[in-house]
Order: structure tokens, then sequence, then C-alpha cells
């Protein structure tokens, strides 16, 4: 099991990523805890650039729908971006 923490921190804000990897299993899981928290979609919205930040890099690690919907056809090999 591999351990990662990152952390997106501004003058007003904290966004911490806990990420935990399987090495057996090659799942990824992984907690976001925001301090303060966000009281409304507003908020999230116009958060600056540490939500900016926090938001690209957590979207980047979604798998994409075409690679999930025949998953018995498909075999990725790396999240790598080429």
């Amino acid at each position: 099991m591999e351990k990662v923490t990152t952390t997106f921190k501004s003058d007003d804000r904290e966004i911490i990523v806990n990420f935990e990897l399987n090495n057996e299993t090659g799942d990824l899981n992984y907690n976001v805890t925001v301090e303060p928290p966000f009281k409304d979609e507003n908020d999230l919205n116009n958060g600056g650039l540490c939500t900016f930040l926090a938001n690209t890099f957590l979207g980047a690690l979604t798998v994409p729908s075409e690679f999930t919907e025949d998953a018995e056809n498909t075999n990725i090999e790396s999240n790598s971006r080429e």
C-alpha cells in the first residue's frame, strides 16, 4: 500500500487530498478534505486559484466514460497522458 498526500493551500482555504494505492489490485482511492468547507455552489465556483487547481487536478484523475462502458474489451495500462 502506497500513500501520498497533496495539499492545495491559499490564504483562505486548504484542500487536502489523501491517496492510497493498493499495489496488489491497482485500486486508487482518495479522500478530499476542504477547510473551511464550501458553503454553496457559488463558493465552489468562485473559490479562486486554490479551488481551480484542486478541481483541475482531481478532474485529471477521472477515467473518461468511453473507457468504462465496455470494461471487458478495454485494457488501460497507464493513466499517463500521451
